[in-house]
């Protein structure tokens, strides 16, 4: 989370709209936010980088987006939302020691309640991205839970291939 949180507060070198502050950790994720998530996945790691605020928070956000990056036409709400988290999970990338090993996903946009499995950690802060409260949120999953759990692989042409427990 601290690279993550790093690489989220140096971005306003490049949108100058954007200075970043962390306000408080969290254990949890409120209800009624909306966001947009970014997936970062390589072998053996997989991360799911979010960003969660109220949706007068993702208009204010995204105009300021439109200011910072102009483009031919003003960015709606999900446009900008999944636009910013995809430059939060590049930021990120770039900071992590095997980034360049890993491949970002496209952005997905969420509107409710966000939860995850027993084996993926979750890591949330409160953060103010420029006058907006934002949350940021980091699942994070292992390659020791990334592992099979059957014991058997299935191979794409369909017949299960059973691994020997004693090599």
């Amino acid at each position: 989370m601290s690279q993550l949180v790093s690489a989220i507060t140096q971005l306003n070198g490049h949108l100058r709209s954007f200075p970043c502050r962390v306000l408080a950790y969290r254990e949890s994720v409120p209800t009624g936010l909306c966001g947009s998530y970014v997936s970062l996945s390589g072998a053996g790691t997989e991360h799911i980088v979010g960003l969660l605020s109220h949706p007068l928070g993702w208009e204010s956000l995204s105009r300021a987006l439109d200011h910072d990056s102009p483009r031919h036409e003003p960015r709606g709400l999900v446009e900008g939302a999944c636009e910013l988290g995809m430059i939060v999970a590049d930021a990120f990338k770039r900071r992590l020691s095997i980034g360049a090993s890993l491949t970002i996903g496209l952005p997905l946009f969420a509107d409710g309640m966000v939860s995850s499995g027993r084996q993926i950690e979750l890591q949330a802060a409160d953060i103010a991205l420029g006058s907006n409260l934002v949350l940021l949120v980091l699942f994070s999953q292992l390659a020791q839970d990334l592992a099979p759990r059957c014991g058997s692989l299935r191979p794409a042409g369909g017949e299960g291939v059973t691994r020997n427990p004693n090599p």
